[in-house]
């Protein structure tokens, strides 16, 4: 599968991400709260995947706190369903988990607002970046969530590049 949907991804693929110690980055504010998270592509616990299967592209985003920056309390998860169309590629379902020490936030694709800037699979990698606005909660939530008292609100951007390690895709 080789798409673009936007210059961006050959940015991406060139510019600072090769410096980072992880594939990629998420900032943004966590309840208004500067937060940075690393994007994991290998080692011990959850790492960032990606999968292919007839047009749609199963995408596994996992962050974990930055310890050079403002950090974000918690491992962040984001997974989104895309389906990669010839001229541009969108998210049709999606979900956001974080992981605290005093338990998981979770908002289901009602509560996640996620658009692609770029997408692109390049040599079996997938260089991907966007934004995403969830309203996370204590217990998944049907539905969607107006009240902002009712849960805690990411509001971020991501770029990443998805290394193929094991040449499955």
């Amino acid at each position: 599968m080789k798409r673009l949907a936007a210059p961006l991804a050959i940015c991406l693929l060139a510019g600072p991400l090769v410096a980072q110690s992880g594939t990629g980055s998420i900032t943004g504010t966590l309840d208004l709260d500067p937060a940075r998270w690393i994007v994991a592509s290998a080692g011990e616990g959850p790492t960032s995947t990606w999968t292919e299967n007839d047009g749609r592209v199963e995408v596994r985003l996992v962050g974990t706190p930055d310890p050079e920056g403002d950090g974000g309390p918690g491992t962040l998860t984001i997974e989104m369903q895309v389906l990669a169309g010839p001229v541009e590629a969108r998210a049709i379902d999606a979900r956001v988990e974080l992981q605290r020490t005093d338990g998981t936030l979770v908002a289901g694709s009602e509560n996640v607002d996620l658009s692609l800037n770029a997408f692109q699979s390049t040599g079996g990698d997938l260089v991907l970046a966007g934004s995403v606005v969830a309203t996370l909660t204590p217990d998944p939530t049907g539905g969607l969530v107006v009240d902002p008292q009712v849960g805690v609100t990411i509001d971020g951007n991501f770029q990443a590049t998805i290394r193929d390690e094991a040449g499955a895709n």
